[in-house]
């Protein structure tokens, strides 16, 4: 399968850093007696956080959002990232890896801050976030899908890689939708 990325999307991928805020890098749920690569969990946890904080945020917009194409839009993550995260949350369990029940700071300080938004001003706020996490969600996929160690999370990332990928194109194109237009 290709994957087309945009210069704009390498930008928003390279732009994220690695760590919290605080400076302290957040530590992947321990694994028992499994062996598994600190690269894989990383994913995991990554991918777990992304997909609690978009399901968080389009309950959200499934609120707030005024425009029928941005809630839309906001049903369809909810839903297809609720089957990721319960797919996820299987093969964790196989892992005997047990997933965070909250939101790390970051994602946490994201939800709060769209929270206080509403209208376009919420829409515009929320698809650009959108926009930065698929961005974000897709090279993760991508790379944990090519170098990934463990089979079962390679798998995970190559099914769930084109879902992804189809959140960017959306929130991208619906996010063009409220830039201002240039003559």
């Amino acid at each position: 399968m290709r994957i087309r990325v945009w210069p704009w999307m390498v930008g928003l991928l390279l732009a994220q850093p690695a760590q919290a805020q605080g400076g302290e890098k957040e530590k992947p749920a321990a694994a028992s007696s499994v062996s598994v690569a600190d690269a894989d969990l990383e994913f995991a946890r990554a991918a777990w956080q992304a997909g609690v904080t978009n399901i968080r945020l389009g309950e959200l917009a499934g609120s707030v959002a005024e425009n029928a194409e941005v809630q839309r839009f906001a049903r369809l993550v909810v839903l297809d990232d609720s089957r990721l995260r319960e797919d996820l949350e299987l093969i964790l369990k196989d892992l005997a890896v047990v997933p965070a029940d909250v939101l790390d700071a970051p994602h946490q300080a994201l939800v709060r801050r769209l929270s206080r938004l509403t209208g376009t001003a919420f829409e515009r706020a929320y698809l650009q976030v959108m926009v930065q996490v698929q961005a974000q969600s897709l090279g993760r996929f991508a790379m944990q899908s090519k170098d990934g160690k463990d089979e079962r999370l390679r798998s995970y990332a190559d099914q769930y890689q084109p879902v992804i990928e189809q959140h960017l194109h959306r929130a991208a194109a619906l996010r063009m939708s409220y830039l201002p237009l240039r003559k």
